[in-house]
């Protein structure tokens, strides 16, 4: 699932981003902010992984101390900015996780921006770090096949291996590139990994029949379309 955090002091600019992004990305989240002021107050709280669109109307000296400010609390947040001069918006990507939007042009330029934000998210999430109690294994995130909650445990199944850890598809999902998605409360599967889709099951490129939850079933649809419409 894909998190969003805007931070803009234009009401109406808000409720675009919020209807756009929910019309892209059905199950994402949307969080607003007003001031900037507040996002760093709320920084620990907010997820590790996530895409942070900043368009509030605050100096330039204030916006790079904010971006160096949120780069130490949340160092693998992409940061956007909605910037209405052209002194930020070089239209790139730098080092530091950083593009910029010219705002006269947010409604050409939108789409773009959060699909390259999105996959530098994606190239973070590559590997996954799973603690068992003797060992820490390291599973490359494209070999991960399904991921299952029976309980208080989630089993999740490579290619290669089948391994338990204590954290549920939400966490395990922050962790994992967007090709992964929940199709049912106790199951998230890989779409990279189906070999056949129907509307009530997935059918893994290991054999494996994954349920599709009744009320995940729209959803679903959309986000399949969308991963196989790009690749």
């Amino acid at each position: 699932m894909h998190r969003f955090i805007v931070c803009e002091n234009d009401g109406q600019l808000v409720e675009y981003l919020t209807a756009s992004l929910l019309a892209k990305y059905p199950d994402c989240a949307v969080i607003p902010y007003k001031e900037s002021g507040k996002l760093l107050d709320d920084m620990h709280s907010l997820p590790q992984e996530a895409i942070l669109l900043i368009g509030c109307t605050i100096a330039y000296a204030e916006k790079v101390k904010l971006i160096q400010e949120i780069a130490n609390l949340r160092p693998s947040i992409i940061i956007v900015f909605m910037d209405a001069s052209m002194k930020l918006s070089s239209n790139t990507y730098d080092a530091q996780q950083r593009y910029s939007i010219y705002k006269p042009e947010l409604i050409d330029d939108l789409g773009e921006a959060m699909e390259k934000a999105i996959t530098l998210l994606d190239d973070n999430k590559s590997k996954l770090c799973v603690p068992l109690k003797d060992r820490v294994v390291i599973l490359e995130s494209e070999d991960i096949v399904c991921l299952e909650r029976n309980r208080r445990k989630t089993q999740i199944t490579s290619e290669h291996q089948v391994c338990s850890v204590s954290w549920n598809l939400e966490q395990l999902l922050s962790k994992l590139p967007s090709n992964f998605i929940i199709c049912h409360r106790s199951y998230v599967v890989n779409l990279g990994k189906v070999k056949v889709y129907r509307r009530t099951e997935f059918i893994m490129n290991n054999g494996i029949t994954i349920p599709i939850g009744r009320s995940y079933v729209a959803s679903v649809r959309q986000q399949v379309q969308s991963y196989f419409n790009q690749h």
